[in-house]
């Protein structure tokens, strides 16, 4: 019998972030996994990067929650499933780079990791 109850997200998608020992816009690869599970109403939310965030990254999409990291390259946890953190989820997923005036992509994408991070245990 399966954990998992349906798949909400399984989703990898390009950002471009920067840091300070090389040029801007370097490629990301950032992968979203979330899973509704059997028990209660929760989720098992699972995001991976493949280039490990340190502290010389300016724009990264780790770069709100370095303390959760648990690798370097991922991150993971079982949270509630509400509303706000389906919406937060789907936003995060979402294919199209924001076209934001006042910030990046990465950066907008850095900002729902970090606000998922409330929500875990």
């Amino acid at each position: 019998m399966s954990k998992y109850k349906s798949t909400i997200a399984d989703t990898t998608i390009i950002v471009f972030g920067s840091n300070m020992k090389q040029d801007e816009n370097i490629p990301i690869t950032l992968t979203i996994k979330a899973y509704e599970l059997n028990y209660g109403p929760v989720i098992e939310l699972t995001i991976t990067v493949d280039i490990e965030y340190d502290p010389y990254w300016s724009d990264h999409p780790f770069r709100h929650i370095e303390k959760y990291v648990e690798s370097k390259k991922i991150v993971s946890d079982i949270i509630d499933d509400t509303p706000a953190i389906r919406s937060i989820i789907k936003e995060l997923t979402q294919k199209e780079p924001f076209k934001l005036y006042t910030t990046t992509d990465c950066t907008h994408r850095a900002g729902l990791i970090k606000a998922l991070s409330y929500f875990w245990s």
